[in-house]
């Protein structure tokens, strides 16, 4: 399956929730990765412009669009950016395909 990585970031309201119930994210976002049959690899909170980074398979980009819709309409993100994952050798099968496609430039 596809893996895709999304950076979200947290309204204040839900770090305030946080604070008062602290509490494991991964379980409840497990549960909804999986009921859409997903995976969930990983999940970190991070320091930054970001507070959040998940990462998951999914079967494909819609799947993957309809759990990140799913997740903001929730209400305690504030913003999410997903993004395709290519592995080393997905990646080198698109260098490999590249060398094939000519697009020529603006005259």
């Amino acid at each position: 399956m596809p893996l895709f990585m999304t950076l979200a970031n947290y309204t204040a309201p839900s770090f305030a929730k946080f604070i008062e119930h602290p509490q494991d994210r991964a379980a409840p976002l497990r549960k909804l990765i999986e009921e859409q049959g997903c995976r969930l690899v990983s999940l970190y909170f991070t320091f930054g412009d970001q507070d959040a980074v998940l990462i998951f398979e999914a079967p494909d980009a819609i799947t993957a669009a309809a759990l990140m819709m799913a997740a903001m309409a929730a209400g305690h993100l504030d913003t999410t950016d997903t993004r395709l994952l290519l592995t080393p050798e997905e990646a080198k099968e698109a260098m490999t395909r590249a060398h094939s496609v000519a697009f020529p430039p603006p005259q």
